[in-house]
């Protein structure tokens, strides 16, 4: 956020400071037609805004830019003015010829356990050196601009011998120190050696928008309550979501269904309550919050009972039908539910009670192998077997192509068990014959048969066909036509 400070530069006579400038004086010098680049000649705060009416093309023609610890960022240029930021504790300069000598800040003649760093507390006026101690103080120098001189600074170096406390049994009040009324992101950035000047540092607490610690005397000293201010963003106190009616089980899991001001976090349930918390933000409070839990008899998980899945004697594996049918045989606690069965297992739920959950219970199914339903004689007009029922002993019915004079189907197992091949005989036509299973219509020629000569030059060969019962019908001896025999075509 920007504390608004600006600096208005007109084009050659005077110059206007607002009252957040750490200026102390005006410099009324005629500036005549100075070419960039520019340096401002005030001191200008962390944030602020800064305009010069000038013709400038680019904000690094101002030399407080240039310097490596300033940032000067949104420039606004035009004909007329220039406009930037300066991101700075404290940041001086001169346009032109003038400048400032340096002026030692509120940290010189103060006590430090580590070295001050902090520029605003270091110098008023100029650029702090790095403090280094000689052994009783930290020492320092704030350098002015141009030609002006600079000032040589100095503080208490409470790490040594000249800071050692005071004797045993003497009375110290406590004293804040440089830290006090600062302005800093975070607790831990309160340098531990700036909290006190005399008397022991507490802890920092976080209060809102503030930072507070005591520095406790010793003896009978008294103790010196002391703050600083809070530079990052605004904070955000935790604030609880309304749940209004009951519930049975947690409604808040998370930031967007439990908070409306900070951060979830869960939280330790009562008898009575779930519970969950959303913690403040940026040294915001934290809410504790709640939702009631059903009255009346705690809820009841349903639960069921495991069947082995091998049993019996000998050992069969799975089930033949459901073994759990009823509360008694299903569930260990809840209520029996039937539940649709899969293709390898039996299914059952067993259901929760008040706002108890349901329990989801399976055994596997037993193996089974297929078995024929058994078919004598002929059957001439149509296939005897057609479905599971009066095809099969066990197993499933499934189709399967005739061939010959069968009818054919076959009875699959179940699971792991085998199939069943299964046949029933179709009625042979008039004047056909049946060899080997199967039936050859009247005239049809069946098999022939070959038997080599003595002589190993010719064969005997004999074709048999049907004509009501099988025929010899052409035979041929070794090598020699014997004829056509007749009743076959």
């Amino acid at each position: 956020m920007y504390r608004a400070k600006i600096i208005l530069i007109s084009c050659f006579l005077s110059v206007f400071i607002t009252k957040y400038s750490l200026a102390e004086e005006t410099d009324n010098h005629n500036w005549g037609t100075h070419e960039a680049p520019y340096q401002l000649n005030e001191y200008s705060r962390e944030d602020s805004t800064i305009t010069i009416e000038r013709n400038l093309n680019n904000v690094n023609q101002v030399n407080i830019c240039n310097d490596p610890d300033i940032t000067c960022i949104n420039a606004n240029f035009s004909t007329a003015t220039a406009q930037f930021d300066c991101s700075e504790t404290s940041a001086n300069g001169g346009w032109g010829v003038p400048a400032w000598g340096g002026q030692c800040g509120t940290a010189d003649g103060a006590s430090y356990g580590t070295a001050p760093t902090r520029k605003a507390d270091m110098c008023a006026r100029g650029n702090p050196t790095t403090a280094t101690s000689n052994g009783t103080d930290w020492v320092w120098t704030c350098q002015g601009s141009g030609t002006s001189g600079n000032a040589n600074c100095s503080a208490e170096d409470c790490s040594g011998p000249a800071c050692a406390g005071p004797p045993t049994g003497s009375n110290v009040n406590g004293t804040c120190g440089p830290a006090q009324g600062g302005t800093y992101a975070s607790a831990a950035a309160i340098p531990s050696g700036d909290r006190c000047l005399t008397g022991t540092a507490t802890g920092v607490s976080t209060a809102g928008s503030s930072f507070t610690w005591s520095c406790n005397g010793t003896g009978s000293g008294t103790d010196d309550s002391c703050t600083a201010g809070y530079s990052g963003p605004p904070p955000e106190n935790g604030a609880c979501r309304s749940y209004g009616s009951t519930y049975s089980s947690q409604p808040a899991s998370n930031t967007s269904n439990g908070c409306n001001g900070g951060t979830y976090a869960d939280y330790s349930d009562t008898s009575t309550d779930w519970r969950w918390r959303c913690n403040g933000q940026n040294g915001g409070s934290t809410a504790t919050c709640s939702a009631s839990k059903p009255s009346g008899p705690p809820p009841v998980d349903g639960d069921c009972i495991i069947y082995p899945q091998s049993h019996g004697n000998p050992p069969v594996q799975g089930y033949a039908s459901q073994p759990a049918t009823n509360d008694a045989t299903g569930c260990i606690a809840g209520t029996y539910s039937d539940w649709s069965d899969g293709a390898t297992d039996w299914r059952w739920r067993c259901r929760g009670a008040n706002g108890g959950t349901d329990d989801a219970c399976s055994v596997n199914r037993e193996s089974i192998d297929g078995q024929c339903k058994a078919y004598t004689g002929n059957y001439p007009s149509a296939q005897p077997a057609t479905n599971t029922a009066n095809g099969c002993d066990a197993g499933t019915f499934e189709e399967l192509t005739d061939y010959g004079g069968m009818w054919r189907w076959r009875c699959k197992g179940f699971i792991t068990g085998t199939d069943d091949q299964c046949s029933a005989s179709k009625a042979p036509p008039p004047g056909s014959c049946t060899y080997n299973g199967n039936t050859y219509g009247h005239g049809a020629h069946m098999w022939n048969t070959t038997t080599m000569c003595g002589n190993g030059e010719a064969k005997i060969q004999q074709g048999f066909c049907c004509n009501g019962s099988q025929q010899i019908w052409i035979e041929e001896n070794c090598g020699a036509y014997q004829g056509q025999f007749p009743g076959c075509p």
